[in-house]
């Protein structure tokens, strides 16, 4: 069937979309598109994905010389036809054979487009969102899948969480401490301060976070000395760590630096985890993070660190209730 799916501006949930051409159980041979943000564009986007034809009717606006137009003026004092979007639904629905509305309650451009495949006999599915109780719900549906895959990765036996320590942040610059412990029960498998290469400088505001010092790293080993115990704790293994973007690159960086062989990992990032946990719109950090599930918090000490991101992700396991006054 030519199937026309519209809706609302408001809706840009893809899954939306994907429901409720599944639940209207329409056979849909071409998708008809109004072309608007929303739901119109997130029917191509169904249709894209499915391996389906679609054609897209967009209405224009900026025709005021149409001889049915009422034009008005925008918020921005640009004149345009009002009525486009209706002429636009019209034609629509002069060549379709079913619609897939998906209304937030209050769109009259999809009401309108509801009534005009009425009258040309179209079979109608509609589905009406809330869009306050399904934003509800899909974050709760986040943030227990973010559970469940807390659980599966800490079943995995093999699993390591990793905190790294750097001299800065610079293409040159190297970690100079590494710890690496067991996700599933924190056990510390690795840890060491690592003397990075002579041409290294050390970044003022790093060491003022982590205290380590040049000095300090003068009998420590460099990275190609303990590679042979790194490696095979990290190859072709699943790896996580609070902010891991940061963990990675440096590590990578210094392994490339020493021309060691570069492991495969699997990455996975605990303060993600944290924030779809939480149902957040930004992160946190480890500190907060670790006084909110109220667990023995790092220092900026690699292996401190690495054992209060384990124990972040056991509280997520638990489901463990956050005290929002912490």
């Amino acid at each position: 069937m030519r199937t026309i799916i519209a809706g609302s501006r408001s809706i840009k949930d893809f899954d939306v979309v994907e429901e409720a051409v599944e639940e209207s159980g329409f056979d849909v041979t071409t998708v008809i598109s109004g072309g608007a943000y929303g739901v119109d564009r997130l029917g191509e986007q169904w249709a894209q994905e499915n391996g389906i034809e679609f054609e897209v009717y967009p209405a224009d606006w900026n025709d005021i010389t149409h001889p049915d137009a009422v034009v008005i003026m925008s918020k921005w004092g640009k004149p345009y036809d009002v009525t486009a979007g209706s002429r636009r639904n019209e034609q629509m629905a002069e060549v379709a054979d079913a619609l897939i509305a998906i209304h937030d309650g209050k769109s009259k451009g999809t009401q309108d487009m509801i009534d005009r495949a009425k009258k040309h006999g179209l079979k109608i599915f509609t589905k009406t969102i809330d869009l306050a109780e399904y934003g509800d719900k899909k974050r709760l549906s986040l943030q227990q899948q973010t559970i469940e895959w807390a659980k599966s990765v800490r079943a995995n036996t093999d699993a390591v969480v990793i905190d790294t320590e750097s001299c800065g942040g610079s293409a040159n610059d190297e970690i100079i401490a590494l710890a690496i412990v067991r996700l599933h029960n924190g056990e510390p498998l690795f840890n060491s301060y690592l003397r990075p290469m002579e041409d290294v400088k050390f970044n003022w505001y790093a060491t003022q976070v982590h205290g380590i010092t040049k000095k300090q790293l003068t009998n420590a080993p460099q990275l190609p000395e303990v590679w042979d115990k790194v490696y095979p704790l990290l190859h072709n293994n699943h790896v996580l760590a609070y902010n891991h973007s940061s963990d990675k690159r440096m590590l990578i960086q210094t392994v490339n630096k020493h021309s060691l062989d570069v492991p495969e990992i699997r990455w996975d990032c605990i303060m993600k985890a944290y924030k779809k946990f939480t149902l957040r719109s930004a992160n946190t950090n480890l500190t907060q993070a670790c006084a909110e599930m109220k667990v023995k918090a790092g220092t900026h000490d690699a292996l401190d660190d690495a054992l209060a991101a384990a124990r972040i992700m056991y509280r997520i396991e638990q489901n463990y209730k956050i005290d929002e006054t912490t």
